[in-house]
């Protein structure tokens, strides 16, 4: 599959209920909307412009004159519809009132509200006609063809637009609201890739400051439906665990079920104290544990057979729940090799990665450790200060499931391998 595309025009949407967290409302049977009847989709970044900041001297000449770096505040989303979808306005905003038939029950049309829902919101998918693709080549082993796909998974605030009614090429009828970040969308509900000789939801969930998502898939896009349809639960992969010892006997556990619902989490036969519970998607649960190894079973309380096992030692030591943080130095006294290590029950709850901060570029980068150890390495080369010239490096790391606990190592170029602070070459 080629890096670059050529994008020839729209193909379709779907619109899926969220709820305030981002998640999508499985079990709802009117929960997404497949339609073809759009005119244009825009995106449109909301930009704050850096402030400059200068300084004259006494000639009315700069000493410096720059400016940081423009943000963007979030973007909106605008749909131009020519085949307009009661339902599907009423997903963008709850407080639109469904007008129904009072004999046959179907849905005949709507009362708008000037109340604006911001509390939940949709997702919205769009896919693209390529013009290498679209259904013109590939096989069964890809899904026969190629479609880009861009994904919004969590837009609230519907705001109307102009609606014009006119002749020829005027009929525009306008909805559009913000996308946001942070949501729970994951990996998603829906296949929309194909991968491993079958379809497959999301490679991979957006990334924290992630608003959207584009991809080239080769899977077709869904047929569109006029009728709204339940949204499907998929098979959910094992929840992420944010683990952490709060004292030495005490384990908190805060699942991440990717807005699948509840887990179920069973202690093990050691903590007779501690009964099989069920917790809701991101709640905390904790257990008093008595000393020894613990064996802790965490599972999709929808799907019993989804699980995630952790193995814990007590006595706890909350102290090396922030990651731990070594180095060595190569014989130019510049490569660093840094050692990172987290409890091995940390390392087995997710992903296991460190946010190791370098205060040199390429700036964060994230440390994967190893689950069965919770330990990880990373080598990074600084620049030479001169001879005769020393500079320290305060590196920070920090658990990227729980950045709250971080740990600083000062690193003086050029250098000699610790352990303890960075001792400077003579």
């Amino acid at each position: 599959m080629s890096n670059c595309i050529t994008i020839k025009g729209g193909d379709r949407i779907r619109i899926t209920r969220v709820d305030g967290c981002g998640r999508p409302l499985y079990g709802d049977e009117c929960g997404q909307i497949v339609t073809k009847g759009i005119v244009e989709f825009k995106m449109s970044p909301e930009v704050e412009e850096a402030e400059e900041k200068s300084q004259k001297n006494f000639a009315g000449e700069f000493c410096y004159s720059e400016a940081g770096c423009d943000q963007v505040k979030w973007w909106t989303i605008e749909l131009t519809w020519c085949e307009i979808n009661i339902s599907a306005f009423q997903f963008m905003n709850p407080n639109h009132h469904l007008v129904k038939d009072p004999t046959t029950g179907e849905i005949i049309g709507y009362y708008p509200s000037n109340r604006i829902d911001c509390s939940g919101g949709y997702a919205l998918e769009v896919w693209l006609q390529l013009v290498a693709g679209g259904g013109e080549c590939g096989g069964e082993e890809t899904g026969g063809g190629q479609w880009g796909y861009i994904f919004i998974p969590w837009i609230s605030g519907s705001t109307p637009q102009e609606i014009t009614i006119g002749g020829e090429d005027t009929i525009t009828w306008v909805t559009s609201g913000r996308a946001k970040i942070g949501g729970a969308w994951g990996k998603g509900p829906y296949e929309v890739t194909f991968a491993e000789g079958a379809p497959q939801r999301l490679p991979e969930p957006l990334g924290p400051d992630s608003p959207y998502g584009l991809l080239v898939t080769t899977l077709e896009p869904p047929e569109d439906q006029c009728d709204c349809m339940p949204i499907p639960r998929p098979v959910p992969d094992p929840a992420d665990l944010t683990v952490t010892a709060v004292d030495k006997c005490t384990l908190e556990i805060k699942p991440d079920n990717h807005g699948m619902g509840a887990v179920t989490v069973d202690w093990g036969s050691k903590a007779p104290d501690c009964k099989k519970q069920t917790v809701p998607d991101l709640s905390k649960v904790r257990c008093c544990l008595p000393d020894g190894e613990h064996t802790i079973k965490v599972c999709d309380a929808a799907t019993p057979e989804i699980c995630r096992d952790i193995t814990v030692t007590a006595p706890l030591d909350p102290a090396k729940d922030a990651p731990q943080v070594d180095f060595t130095c190569g014989d130019d006294g510049r490569t660093v090799t840094f050692e990172v290590e987290i409890p091995v029950y940390a390392a087995q709850a997710g992903d296991g990665i460190v946010l190791l901060d370098l205060k040199h570029p390429p700036g964060v980068v994230e440390v994967r450790v190893d689950k069965a150890t919770g330990k990880g390495t990373y080598v990074h080369t600084y620049p030479d200060p001169g001879e005769g010239n020393k500079r320290q490096y305060n590196i920070t790391a920090k658990r990227k499931d729980f950045p709250g606990k971080i740990t600083t190592k000062p690193v003086i170029i050029p250098c000699e391998s610790g352990p303890g602070p960075a001792n400077p070459k003579a």
